[in-house]
């Protein structure tokens, strides 16, 4: 590949940037045999951004183009959701430049305040603290929770650049167990991880706790586990198959049983909670 003089890389690289909310891109050249005419390469953290050149519209990033007159050009780079980056670029003749681009979010911001002060807010389903929280402009889905309360859940519109209030006062919740589910009906303790051992899981809506029996062929308990107290939605146990003594049990048939109750003091529409499952 042939060198271009020093002067004609700095032409080739030189570029203007307008867009206040975009990083800035970086340019790459190098020389190439293209007949006195130029060619652009465009990439851009946002795949599937529109490419316009000299406000006209020429397809999606990643994308190649050749047969460019040298000398001023506009790039332009837009996606649904992001600033515009806008690049005045000036292209050399037998040159290829590579612009990679970053676009910025269009954002707003939340100001979330909540009682119980350490509960947690999703916005879109991502999880954040409560305070001030950058989001993207536009509607979003707001839920504030906590163990042990009742979650409250808002849709707000966020304006570009502006903030938004959501002020949420979380009522207790009543102890509630549900979603009881066992992660397989048969397996062997002999077998090396998650193919070694069921698990029974749950969820729960406040303090309790939970007693785990594994009860053998012969009517017996073979294992048993106390779980708790309750600090968080979801529980699970896992059993390896193997009795107190650490070795396998004998094959056959298996009952895990699950007795779930609410901490005393904790309001619930039921005393205890109970699932049971057969086990090979």
């Amino acid at each position: 590949m042939r060198r271009l003089p020093f002067v004609l890389f700095l032409l080739a690289a030189s570029y203007g940037f307008c867009s206040p909310w975009t990083s800035t891109p970086t340019i790459k050249v190098e020389a190439a045999s293209l007949g006195g005419l130029s060619a652009l390469s465009v990439r851009c953290d946002v795949r599937g951004a529109a490419v316009w050149l000299d406000h006209q519209y020429r397809g999606t990033v990643p994308l190649d183009l050749t047969g460019i007159a040298s000398g001023s050009h506009l790039l332009v780079l837009r996606a649904d959701g992001y600033y515009d980056a806008s690049i005045a670029l000036s292209l050399a003749a037998d040159t290829k430049t590579t612009v990679t681009a970053g676009l910025q979010l269009v954002t707003g911001f939340l100001d979330v305040r909540v009682d119980p002060a350490d509960a947690e807010v999703l916005v879109d389903g991502a999880s954040h603290s409560p305070g001030i929280i950058e989001v993207p402009a536009g509607r979003r889905d707001v839920t504030v929770r906590a163990f042990g309360y009742r979650a409250q859940s808002f849709t707000v519109y966020v304006p570009e650049r502006l903030f938004a209030s959501v002020t949420a006062m979380l009522e207790k919740a009543p102890f509630e167990a549900s979603g009881f589910s066992l992660s397989r009906s048969r397996f062997n303790p002999r077998n090396s991880g998650l193919k070694g051992l069921a698990r029974i899981s749950f969820e729960v809506t406040a303090e309790g706790n939970a007693e785990i029996r594994i009860i053998g062929p012969d009517g017996s308990a073979v294992a048993a586990a106390e779980l708790g107290p309750f600090d968080d939605w979801e529980q699970s146990y896992s059993w390896d198959g193997r009795g107190d003594d650490g070795t396998p049990v004998p094959d056959g048939e298996y009952a895990v049983e699950a007795t779930v109750r609410p901490a005393a003091g904790i309001e619930a529409a039921r005393d205890e909670y109970g699932f049971s499952a057969a086990l090979t």
